[in-house]
């Protein structure tokens, strides 16, 4: 930097403003460990310690049905994607670079898990009362195949609606083993988008048929339940995870035509 020394001003000195900025130093990009296969190795291999360790300390039920599995499975994908991304080195330019690296590599990690909670959202909705009604007859809970008293006898059948709703159950789970088919996991996705919204539909028509019954009596009261609102909470997830199966699709199309 050009400095000019002032004759009238014995205090300081003046700086050339047209001076050339001294260039930045170009930050090296950090190296990936080892190839790609051994790096899905030793993030397996990470991975499966973190969740023995788990399992041996708290001893989460292995069965659908139970909240702590999803959970148990949710902090797998979690520990994936931290040893994926300290692997692959957090290579980047800038915080958009850094963030398309990360959504790179948590690909499939965010697939796996925007499914399973799909997958134990619904869950949620074959087994939990949907909504309530009240009247002079009693207490009743509407369910996915069934509509109950409050000593859980059947008193109507809903079970076209408990398909539905379990389909949309069991589908996402199933999506997740198809990795290596992305088209059919797109169009799996798809498919679970519709059942989901025919879940929303079908529970809404339930609920009005059994509102209707329950008008007539000269005393009556309803309301919903958390459960019922659960099919428009996996519309989302079920669309981020076609998005992130479809991107995926595109950067494996876009690097074999590079090769």
């Amino acid at each position: 930097m050009d400095i000019k020394f002032s004759g009238s001003d014995a205090n300081g000195f003046q700086f050339d403003q047209n001076a050339a900025p001294k260039p930045k130093r170009e930050r090296k990009p950090r190296k990936s460990i080892g190839s790609k296969g051994g790096r899905i190795a030793v993030n397996a291999l990470v991975t499966l310690l973190v969740g023995a360790v788990f399992f041996y300390l708290e001893l989460p039920a292995i069965n659908l049905h139970a909240e702590e599995f999803y959970g148990f499975a949710l902090l797998l994908c979690i520990t994936y994607c931290i040893c994926s991304l300290l692997t692959s080195g957090f290579q980047g330019t800038g915080a958009k670079g850094y963030f398309t690296f990360v959504k790179k590599q948590c690909t499939v990690p965010f697939l796996v898990s925007a499914l399973l909670i799909v997958t134990a959202l619904m869950a949620v909705t074959l087994f939990a009362p949907l909504a309530w009604f009240a009247g002079d007859a009693g207490e009743f809970r509407l369910y996915a195949f069934s509509l109950q008293t409050s000593a859980g006898e059947a008193v109507q059948s809903t079970v076209y609606m408990g398909v539905v709703l379990a389909l949309a159950c069991v589908l996402p789970f199933i999506t997740i083993f198809l990795f290596k088919r992305r088209l059919l996991q797109i169009r799996l996705c798809v498919v679970e988008i519709v059942l989901l919204i025919g879940s929303a539909v079908m529970e809404a028509a339930y609920y009005f048929l059994s509102w209707r019954v329950f008008s007539e009596l000269s005393f009556h009261t309803q309301g919903f339940r958390p459960a019922i609102a659960l099919p428009l909470v996996c519309l989302l997830f079920a669309y981020l995870a076609a998005r992130a199966v479809f991107r995926d699709e595109l950067m494996v199309r876009a690097a074999d035509r590079i090769r």
